[in-house]
C-alpha cells in the first residue's frame, strides 16, 4: 500500500502558458493601442485574417473607411521581425478580398510594430505552385504617430480609384529623393502638361496627390496609392530630360489604365507619345492597347498608331494600337469613317516612299477592311494590287482564300474556285476545301463539289449543318441526272413564276431557288407534303437569305418522323439568320399563346445543346525570312508560325471569311 507524504506535496501542478501565446496578445495589445480611437473587431474563427479595423474620427464619426489586419509577433531578432512569410493559399486569399489587408509585424524585445499593406505585393500567379511568400519591413515601414494618416490616405485614395469616377484635374506630386536630384525633369514635366491643364497638374502638397513620381538616383516610379506602381531605370547621366518627363508621363498613362481609368490614360498618352522612348517596348503599348480596348478608345488609338506612322514609320507600338480595330464588334460610323482615312494614309505614306512591301500590305490591309465590310468589289480591287505590287502574295494561302471568298460574295464563283484551290494547295486547312466545294456548286460543278463536299465531311469533326445540307441537295441533282451546268440565272428567273415553266427554269439553272420554292408551293396543300418539304429546302439551300423556305422546310420536316434533316436545318437556319430565324418560326406558328411559348423554348434548346456558340478567329500577321508569316489570335494569344506552302490542320472559319472578313492584318 502507497503511503501519501503530506510534507513532499507542492500543489497542483499548474499548466505553463506557451510563450507564443503570449507573444501574440501582447501584439494584439501594442496594435490597439497603436489604433488610437480606430475600432479594432476580431475575426473568429480566424481564417488568415486576425480582424477588421474601422476607421473613426475623433469625433467619434464613422469614415466608412475599413480594413483587414494579420498580426504576426516575434521574440526572435529585429531581423526576424521584420521579415514573415505567408503561404501562398493566403496570399491569393488577400488579394481576392475587397478590402486591404494590413500585415502588421511585431518585434516583442522593443515593443516595436512595423506594417505594409499585402495589396503593394504583386498577386501569386497560378502557376507559383504552393509554398509561401515573404513580405519584408524597412524602417520606412515602422508604426509611428504619422502612420494612421498615411493608411487613411491610401484608402481614400484606394476608394477613389475604385470608384470608377476620378475627379480631374488629377494632382501628381513630384517625391525626389535626394531632394536636389534631377531638378530640370520637374521643369519638363511641367512644360509637357501644360496642353494637359485640367487633366493633369503638379502639386507640391502631398496630401491632395492622386499619384507620386518618386525620383531616385537610378529608378523612377509612378505609384497610384500602394496597389499600382510602374517603374524604369535611369541611366547615371541623363542627357535629355524632355524624353525622360515623356516617358515618365507615359508610365502615368500605364498605371492609370491599370487603375481602369481608360480615357484619362489615353489623354496623357496622345500628348507625350511621340516624344516618348519607351512605347516601343511590349509592356507598355501591349498594356496600353489593351487598357483602350477596355475603354472602347478606339478613335484615340487609332489617331495615336496615325501619329506615330507619321513621324517614325511603320513601328510596333503603331500597329498594336491599330489592332483596335480588329478587336472591335461593332464600330461607330465615325469610328469606321476615321479608320478607312487611316487605311487611306497608310497607302499614301507607304507609296511617297516608294516601299513595294509596304505598299502591299497597305493595300492588302484596306481591302479586308473593305471586304469585311460589304465592298467586296473594292476590297478585290485593293487585294489585286497587293499581289500586283508584291508578288508573294500568291504564295500565301490564307490570301487566297481571303480573296475567294471576296470573289464568292461578289458572285463571281469561278474566280472564287480558282482561288480556294490555289490556297489548299499552298497548304491551307480543312476548312477551305468546304469553301471549295461550295464555290464549284454555285459554278455548276456539281459532281466535283460532291467529291469535294465528301472528302471534308469524311475528316471533320464539325458538326457543318449547313455543308451537310448542301452535299445533301448535290446528291438529289446527281440523282437526276444533272453532274455540271453553265448556270443561265436570269433566264432561269424569268420562268420560275410560271407554275408551267418551273422545270424548264431548273434545266437553266438547276440551282434556281425561286423555282424550287414554287414547286414547293404547288405540293401544297392536297400533294405529298414530304415531296414540298424537299423542295422548300432545295429553295433554302440555293438562297439561303430566303427566311420563309427555311420556316416551311423546318417545318414540313419536323411533321415526318423519318426525316433526319429537321436538326440540320434548324442549326443551318440559325447559323445564316439567328434571331430573326426564330421570330419567323413564332410568327408562323398556329396555336395558343401558350403552346407558341413552349415551342420556341423546345427550339432554343435544340439550338444551344447542339450549335455551341464559336468565336471567329481574329488575327494579325507579319512577315518573316523565306516567305515565313507569323500569325496572332488576338482572343486567346496564340501565337503559330507557317511558311506558304505547309500543310495546316487549322482552316479559316466559314463566317470570318465570307461574311465579315478577317480582319487579319501583316505587320512588319
Amino acid at each position: 500500500m502507497v503511503q501519501w507524504n503530506p510534507a513532499s506535496y507542492d500543489g497542483p501542478t499548474v499548466p505553463q502558458r506557451p510563450r507564443s501565446h503570449q507573444v501574440s496578445d501582447e501584439s494584439r495589445r501594442a496594435f490597439e493601442r497603436a489604433l488610437g480611437h480606430w475600432v479594432f473587431r476580431p475575426e473568429q474563427p480566424d481564417y488568415g485574417i486576425d480582424g477588421e479595423v474601422e476607421v473613426f474620427e475623433e469625433s467619434g464619426k464613422s469614415t466608412g473607411l475599413r480594413f483587414h489586419v494579420q498580426l504576426k509577433a516575434t521574440d526572435g531578432t529585429v531581423e526576424q521581425a521584420r521579415s514573415v512569410r505567408i503561404e501562398r493559399d493566403t496570399a491569393r486569399y488577400y488579394h481576392a478580398l475587397d478590402l486591404p489587408v494590413l500585415i502588421v509585424s511585431y518585434h516583442a524585445p522593443s515593443e516595436t510594430l512595423y506594417a505594409r499593406w499585402f495589396q503593394e505585393l504583386n498577386p501569386p500567379t497560378d502557376d507559383e505552385g504552393d509554398g509561401t511568400i515573404t513580405v519584408k519591413f524597412d524602417d520606412a515601414n515602422r508604426w509611428t504617430s504619422e502612420t494612421p494618416s498615411g493608411l487613411v490616405r491610401d484608402l481614400v485614395l484606394r476608394r477613389t480609384l475604385r470608384s470608377g469616377d476620378i475627379p480631374t484635374p488629377i494632382f501628381v506630386a513630384v517625391d525626389r529623393q535626394p531632394s536636389d536630384i534631377h531638378p530640370v525633369l520637374v521643369h519638363e514635366l511641367t512644360s509637357l502638361l501644360a496642353p494637359l491643364r485640367g487633366v493633369v497638374e503638379l502639386t507640391s502638397e502631398k496630401s491632395r496627390a492622386l499619384a507620386s513620381i518618386v525620383v531616385r538616383p537610378r529608378k523612377l516610379a509612378v505609384e497610384l496609392g500602394r496597389e499600382i506602381s510602374r517603374s524604369m531605370g535611369l541611366p547615371e547621366n541623363v542627357k535629355n530630360y524632355r524624353v525622360l518627363a515623356a516617358d515618365t508621363l507615359l508610365l502615368l498613362a500605364h498605371a492609370l489604365g491599370r487603375a481602369r481609368q481608360s480615357s484619362l490614360a489615353a489623354k496623357i498618352a496622345l500628348a507625350v507619345a511621340d516624344e516618348a522612348t519607351i512605347f516601343e517596348r511590349p509592356e507598355i503599348f501591349g498594356n496600353l492597347t489593351k487598357y483602350l480596348a477596355e475603354g472602347h478608345r478606339l478613335a484615340d488609338a487609332l489617331e495615336l498608331s496615325d501619329r506615330l506612322a507619321t513621324k517614325y514609320g511603320s513601328t510596333w507600338a503603331g500597329e498594336s494600337l491599330r489592332t483596335l480595330a480588329l478587336m472591335t464588334e461593332a464600330m461607330s460610323a465615325a469610328e469606321a469613317g476615321y479608320y478607312e482615312k487611316y487605311l487611306d494614309r497608310e497607302i499614301e505614306r507607304a507609296e511617297s516612299r516608294k516601299d513595294k512591301l509596304q505598299i502591299g500590305i497597305a493595300y492588302y490591309n484596306r481591302g479586308n477592311y473593305r471586304r469585311g465590310t460589304g465592298r467586296l468589289r473594292d476590297g478585290i480591287r485593293d487585294y489585286l494590287i497587293a499581289a500586283r505590287t508584291d508578288a508573294t502574295y500568291w504564295d500565301r494561302d490564307y490570301f487566297c482564300a481571303e480573296l475567294g471568298g471576296g470573289f464568292f460574295g461578289a458572285k463571281r464563283f469561278k474566280c472564287a474556285v480558282a482561288c480556294y484551290q490555289k490556297s489548299i494547295d499552298l497548304g491551307a486547312g480543312l476548312e477551305t476545301r468546304a469553301l471549295l466545294a461550295d464555290s464549284m456548286m454555285f459554278a455548276g460543278q456539281y459532281k466535283n463539289a460532291k467529291e469535294e463536299f465528301g472528302h471534308y465531311l469524311d475528316k471533320t469533326k464539325e458538326l457543318a449543318p449547313q455543308w451537310r445540307l448542301k452535299n445533301w441537295a448535290l446528291t438529289k441533282l446527281l440523282e437526276h441526272g444533272v453532274e455540271a451546268q453553265t448556270r443561265q440565272t436570269r433566264a432561269a428567273l424569268s420562268l420560275a413564276g410560271d407554275p408551267d415553266t418551273l422545270d424548264d427554269a431548273l434545266k437553266l439553272d438547276a440551282l434556281c431557288g425561286l423555282a424550287w420554292f414554287n414547286k414547293g408551293a404547288n405540293e401544297l396543300p392536297d400533294k405529298d407534303r414530304r415531296v414540298a418539304s424537299a423542295y422548300y429546302l432545295m429553295a433554302a439551300v440555293c438562297q439561303d437569305w430566303d427566311l420563309q423556305a427555311w420556316r416551311n422546310a423546318f417545318g414540313l420536316a419536323m411533321e415526318d418522323k423519318e426525316d433526319e434533316t429537321a436538326p440540320y436545318i434548324l442549326l443551318a437556319a440559325y447559323e445564316v439568320h439567328g434571331e430573326r430565324f426564330i421570330q419567323e418560326l413564332s410568327a408562323g406558328f398556329n396555336g395558343p399563346v401558350d403552346k407558341r411559348a413552349e415551342y420556341i423554348g423546345h427550339v432554343r434548346h435544340l439550338i444551344s445543346e447542339l450549335l455551341p456558340h464559336k468565336q471567329g478567329p481574329r488575327e494579325i500577321r507579319w512577315l518573316g525570312p523565306d516567305s515565313e508569316y507569323v500569325r496572332f489570335d488576338l482572343r486567346s494569344g496564340e501565337v503559330t508560325h507557317r511558311k506558304s506552302g505547309t500543310q495546316s490542320d487549322e482552316g479559316p472559319n466559314r463566317e470570318t471569311q465570307r461574311a465579315k472578313g478577317t480582319r487579319g492584318d501583316q505587320l512588319e
